[in-house]
């Protein structure tokens, strides 16, 4: 039946793009780590699982996420790397993508062993000189051809040049790193993902416009397309319908009913086809996480010793990344009969003093703070006064600040002095203030035990604190194009404000109204600019009185360093 009762969108050709997948990526880099695993059945053990595994371990019917004992009675000569630090799979992962991000800048990470590449750009620039040749396979069915008629866009061209571009990408990634690669080339995101897992591995394969109806009815299930997840499967399941065209040809109306109206239609038009979604360039991500599933944790010490290890392994990634989090995350899994993948987690603001000279390792004195931290989240999970069971344990850290190199500026001291407060909060174990109601929005469970190297985890947007907004306005301090600085923003706000005396002699040029202690703190040429700033504003007014000039310079200069210091306004 056609689906009358909503829009039926038509999806332009106009786009190239190409779905690049490594060949069982965890067996490839630890085979380029020990090359006598090349030509044996190798699987990669993470806890008492086999995650993933080599072609040759695949002939003997192992698959992913098969017990150990269970892949050993199908291959006993099956040889196990250890594949729990995901540390040389990230790096190797990194190198894949900025390869790739030579030939488009718009590549969007899916875990750590696919990427998306839009060449449209590319295919276009290629189309004037390059000759039309299909390098690797084209999808056919010879039983369904032309259940849509030939295209004539020109989209034909386009992704037959975007298969040279694919072989180009693939060769370039083999050379460079050793690893192989399969991949899709269509039109839309959906349809060069699912295009490319028909000739594995280490082949390629294009799908054209005229083709798509009969791959679609093809999959033997709806739940072969990315976008219809488990739970949904479930659901339309009910209604005794699996495939494609067992659901284009179901009642709209029906569908309806059970999914609503929304839902159908994003259904429906998958089952099409249809994916108008672009490919989103990944930056960095959102957050940097490690989870380790256990047997049975009942003790609070077995808990720091499993926390901390957890973190020695966590401050290496963020130190790889260079960047300062700000959040930090606990997540706790309980042992429950009836729920045994439930978790909870807690989360808390973290001071970035932490790291104000973070390298690549955490000072002894640094590592106590995180820890505080972490047991006062876990404490806020569990009872440790009751009997406990604990099956797995994570960390993680987010909203991340970019570090700031120059670290004789007005923003490098406030960053540090920001958090004195917080820190000293910390020592005499004040309150934390956390947010106790934190989502889980993972699309997919991720912990240490993951399926190929699939690792996503959904995070909100990070709010800019007042501190942050401060920065971003004073990027340069002299330009005149600065956009004016917060109005609400006041020195206790930044928490600036030093209850000791110091000797007046030490702060000569500090100028009325600021703060002596923070004025002496501040670096030369810093409070240079600020001494420079209320002489000229002294000149500039008919007012003897202080008081007077602080009024007028806070209204005339709003945007200038001296009006945050001024501490009577």
């Amino acid at each position: 039946m056609d689906h009358e009762n909503f829009e039926n969108p038509m999806e332009e050709h106009s786009r190239t793009i190409i779905h690049i997948d490594i060949d069982c990526f965890y067996a490839q880099v630890e085979i380029l780590k020990n090359p006598n695993l090349k030509n044996v059945p190798l699987g990669i053990q993470q806890k008492n699982i086999v995650v993933t595994s080599n072609y040759i371990a695949r002939e003997y019917g192992i698959k992913k996420c098969m017990q150990i004992v269970e892949a050993k009675k199908l291959c006993p000569e099956l040889v196990l790397a250890n594949g729990e630090d995901l540390k040389d799979y990230r790096e190797m992962s990194s190198k894949v993508h900025e390869t790739i991000r030579k030939y488009s800048q718009a590549v969007e990470k899916l875990g750590l062993d696919e990427n998306f590449i839009d060449v449209s750009i590319l295919a276009k620039e290629k189309l004037v000189n390059e000759k039309f040749d299909i390098i690797g396979n084209k999808y056919e069915n010879l039983e369904q051809e032309n259940m849509n008629e030939l295209c004539y866009c020109g989209c034909r061209q386009r992704l037959s040049i975007g298969t040279q571009i694919a072989n180009e990408i693939r060769q370039k990634i083999f050379t460079d790193l050793g690893l192989t690669t399969c991949a899709g080339i269509s039109y839309n995101k959906m349809l060069a993902k699912l295009v490319g897992s028909t000739h594995k591995p280490n082949q390629q394969t294009v799908l054209f416009p005229e083709n798509v109806q009969g791959f679609l009815r093809s999959l033997k299930s709806i739940r072969s397309i990315p976008g219809i997840g488990y739970k949904t499967y479930e659901v339309i399941k009910t209604l005794g319908i699996q495939t494609i065209p067992e659901v284009l040809d179901y009642p709209t109306d029906k569908l309806q009913e059970l999914l609503g109206k929304e839902s159908t239609a994003k259904i429906v038009n998958l089952c099409r086809g249809y994916d108008p979604s672009p490919v989103k360039s990944s930056g960095k991500p959102l957050s940097i996480g490690l989870e380790d599933s256990c047997r049975n944790i009942n003790g609070k010490s077995e808990v720091e010793i499993k926390f901390k290890q957890l973190l020695t392994r966590l401050i290496e990634l963020v130190a790889k990344d260079g960047r300062i989090p700000t959040t930090l995350k606990v997540t706790v899994r309980k042992f429950d009969k009836s729920q045994t993948s439930h978790r909870e987690q807690k989360q808390t603001s973290i001071p970035p003093s932490i790291f104000t000279n973070f390298t690549s390792t955490l000072t002894e004195k640094s590592e106590k703070k995180i820890l505080l931290i972490i047991m006062k989240l876990f404490h806020k999970i569990v009872d440790v006064n009751k009997p406990f069971h604990i099956t797995l344990l994570g960390l993680s850290f987010t909203k991340f600040l970019d570090r700031l190199n120059n670290k004789n500026t007005i923003a490098s001291f406030l960053m540090k002095n920001v958090t004195v407060q917080a820190v000293t909060n910390l020592q005499n174990n004040e309150s934390i203030t956390m947010d106790d109601s934190v989502p889980d929005t993972s699309l997919r469970r991720t912990n240490i035990i993951e399926t190929d190297g699939s690792e996503s985890e959904v995070e909100p947007s990070p709010k800019k604190s007042k501190i942050e907004s401060f920065f971003a306005k004073r990027r340069c301090l002299s330009s005149p194009m600065d956009s004016p600085s917060p109005s609400k923003l006041r020195v206790a706000e930044l928490r600036l404000n030093s209850m000791e005396r110091i000797n007046e002699n030490e702060v000569l040029d500090c100028p009325p109204g600021v703060d002596p202690t923070v004025f002496s703190e501040l670096p030369s040429d810093v409070q240079q600019e600020i001494v420079n700033d209320w002489k000229n504003n002294q000149q500039t007014s008919s007012s003897a009185s202080v008081s007077r000039s602080q009024s007028n310079f806070s209204k005339n200069n709003k945007n200038s360093i001296l009006n945050y210091l001024i501490t009577d306004k």
